[in-house]
């Protein structure tokens, strides 16, 4: 009887703890994600002449109004400061802004890199920056569906042994 009970228990628990399905992706988030791989390839290139191109070619007009030469400097120090980004997932994904996992090819380290774009075609970037890393999920959020029922089954058999300060013993 408990048998049953604990295999509904976990059932139920996958359930709740299983990944839900994610509404389709807007079109300006699949912009920004391209865009922050763009960038990503840029800044592991070094080349100012590819960082100008891009810029130009890539940056909406309230960007342009910054002079080029500074957000050149911008891509030629986050190179020197990372030697460029391997990008590894999308963190976190609204409409039209989104935000990457990237490795720092120098020192290991996961940072994120956060990209807005314009709402309609050709969704020119608005504004990009490294941010940090969101924090890991938490162990719990990582088990299996093995190791929770292993768990929930050691807590239940917990009951049932006798316990020393009161004498009792829970049968089922």
């Amino acid at each position: 009887m408990i048998t049953a009970i604990q295999q509904l228990i976990v059932i139920a628990i996958m359930f709740v703890v299983s990944p839900t399905t994610l509404p389709p992706a807007s079109e300006s988030t699949l912009a920004a994600e391209r865009r922050a791989r763009e960038i990503a390839a840029v800044t592991a290139t070094g080349s100012r002449a590819e960082a100008g191109s891009y810029i130009e070619s890539n940056f909406s007009k309230e960007l342009l109004k910054v002079p080029a030469h500074h957000h050149i400097a911008n891509f030629l120090s986050l190179h020197d400061a990372s030697g460029g980004y391997d990008v590894l997932r999308v963190e976190r994904a609204d409409a039209g802004n989104i935000t990457v996992r990237v490795k720092n090819k120098l020192t290991g380290r996961t940072q994120g890199l956060s990209v807005q774009v314009e709402d309609t075609a050709p969704y020119k970037v608005l504004n990009f920056r490294i941010v940090p890393a969101e924090p890991a999920a938490p162990e719990v959020a990582k088990r299996t569906a093995v190791r929770m029922a292993a768990k929930f089954n050691a807590f239940v058999t917990g009951f049932s042994r006798p316990r020393a300060k009161t004498g009792c013993r829970v049968t089922g």
